[in-house]
């Protein structure tokens, strides 16, 4: 009877290692198993980490170039722009230009040129009347074309639709003598100019008509325009200043990369007015816009 206990005893003591191992040996195999998962899983997440890297820089140095590439158009454009200005103005000096240089008189907008083609030697006395020929003029460099309006203007033109008026006008009717002399002598004597005077004629007048100001309005005093000035300028600092260069360079610049009129007299702290007035003086507004 005892050999059958220590038997029995031998055989659950046998069982028990048994299981011992095999749980043993599952535990290693499960181990390795996880091991080679985390290797696995390291592997993928550092190719997609170098993955994310590599289109990051592709994406940074897209972006750059692409910036690069605003700026360099910005340029070209603003050049191309500044050439125009100067080759409006000195195109009556050129070798092409068939006209004599006192005969043409620059008007900007819509066209560049009136021509009046024999008038010097008319006033010279080394012309007839009858040889005198009204000439439009517009100049154009590269392959631009005449605008929409300009055309317009063309066809008018070779359609006959020309003519010349003389208006007359009653100064008796306009009482300028009374309204002189009734005129309070506080406004007779000179007038004060605001701040700063403008460096020349045409940006006297941008800053006279900023804000509808107009410095010619009968009745209204200078102490008058210095109110209203300085009422302006609590909500644009630098309305009535003269522009300088870098502030048409930058204007003309931003104004081509999308930004609006109110934008632009935000950052160049001027009316929105004044900002229409400077971009058609650089030929980058439209007189109609």
């Amino acid at each position: 009877m005892a050999w059958v206990i220590v038997f029995a005893i031998g055989v659950l003591f046998g069982a028990g290692l048994t299981w011992i191992i095999l749980q043993k040996s599952q535990r290693q195999a499960q181990r390795q198993e996880l091991l080679g998962l985390q290797h696995t899983h390291q592997a993928e997440l550092t190719d997609l980490i170098q993955t994310h890297e590599a289109a990051l820089s592709e994406l940074k140095l897209n972006h750059k170039k692409d910036i690069d590439q605003a700026k360099q158009k910005s340029l070209d454009a603003s050049r191309s722009v500044i050439k125009g200005q100067i080759a409006e103005q000195i195109a009556p000096y050129l070798p092409n230009f068939k006209y004599l240089p006192s005969d043409a008189r620059f008007i900007g907008d819509p066209i560049d040129f009136l021509v009046i083609n024999g008038y010097t030697n008319l006033k010279d006395g080394q012309g007839a009347a009858e040889e005198l020929e009204v000439v439009l003029v517009d100049i154009k460099s590269g392959k631009a074309k005449l605008s929409d309006r300009q055309v317009a203007i063309e066809n008018s033109v070779r359609a006959g639709r020309v003519r010349f008026e003389t208006i007359r006008i009653n100064l008796d009717q306009l009482n300028l003598d009374q309204r002189i002399s009734e005129k309070p002598p506080a406004e007779t004597q000179m007038m004060e100019l605001p701040t700063a005077l403008p460096e020349s004629l045409g940006d006297a007048l941008d800053n006279s008509l900023e804000g509808g100001l107009d410095p010619g309005q009968p009745g209204s005093s200078s102490f008058q325009r210095s109110q209203q000035i300085a009422k302006i300028r609590q909500r644009y600092p630098r309305a009535y200043e003269p522009w300088e260069a870098q502030e048409d360079f930058q204007l003309g610049q931003r104004f081509q990369q999308g930004q609006s009129i109110q934008q632009l007299a935000t950052q160049f702290q001027r009316q929105p007015s004044a900002i229409q007035s400077r971009l058609r003086k650089l030929k980058l507004l439209s007189s109609d816009d």
